[in-house]
């Protein structure tokens, strides 16, 4: 429990304003549209990034449902996989491809009864490895993500995170959120109670925050990074209150 007469500590809690706790899906040892074990990954995440007491909020998803609600979050880890095709077992059902134009992004297509997969519009979801009937798609073993990044909730400017890094790998993503907090040291406001990290990016701008968190990160080959992120949200002034009158 939290002793509010002692100081931050092991056994002590932490304060409000601090790192909140890490949050996950059930995963992949329960749910099967879970591309990982989300569990397992938070624990990694935890261990590198507590005891903090800047204001972060990191959450883990398994596939693009995101039942956790990730995109409001300043980390949304987004489970994905590397669908495998292996062409000798397939009998051209179609299976894969109608549940892929139903369920998701339309990434596969028939072409002379084999199955093709465009790379740009697949978002690792899975949904043709679980749909075929002869295991002709399998998840690759390496684990792979969509980082999305600065969600939040809150009274001024509440919005979904915006996708950064596509395919990124699990250690890239500890080190980012790792050198994130450098970031936040240098710039934050101290004049505040607490400041969210995605104010801090809208004042510092995205270049500057980019700098500081991919610093030492050897992104992989397949790993796709958007050189920019810009954000919409609700902007709360005096003329959305008059609506309606």
């Amino acid at each position: 429990g939290f002793d509010i007469n002692q100081p931050n500590g092991e056994g002590n809690g932490y304060p409000a304003a601090g790192t909140r706790n890490i949050t996950a899906c059930i995963g992949n040892s329960v749910c099967p549209k879970a591309q990982y074990n989300t569990t397992n990954f938070a624990k990694k995440i935890e261990k590198e990034v507590f005891p903090n007491d800047f204001h972060f909020k990191i959450a883990l998803t398994g596939c693009p449902n995101d039942c956790i609600k990730a995109r409001m979050h300043d980390f949304g880890i987004i489970g994905m996989t590397m669908p495998l095709y292996e062409k000798e077992r397939c009998v051209s059902c179609g299976a894969c491809v109608k549940k892929c134009k139903g369920l998701s992004t339309g990434a596969l297509r028939a072409e002379n009864y084999t199955v093709i997969r465009e790379h740009s519009k697949c978002i690792g979801c899975g949904e043709c490895v679980l749909n075929c009937p002869t295991s002709s798609w399998v998840r690759d073993e390496k684990k792979y993500y969509r980082l999305a990044i600065m969600g939040r909730t809150g009274k001024k400017n509440p919005r979904l995170a915006e996708d950064w890094i596509l395919w990124a790998d699990e250690e890239s993503i500890i080190k980012i959120i790792k050198n994130t907090y450098r970031y936040v040291d240098t710039y934050i406001n101290r004049a505040l109670p607490k400041e969210h990290i995605g104010y801090i990016v809208d004042r510092t701008g995205f270049n500057e925050f980019k700098k500081f968190a991919l610093e030492g990160v050897n992104l992989e080959e397949v790993a796709i990074e958007r050189n920019m992120v810009n954000w919409n949200g609700i902007i709360y002034s005096g003329a959305e209150n008059d609506i309606g009158k």
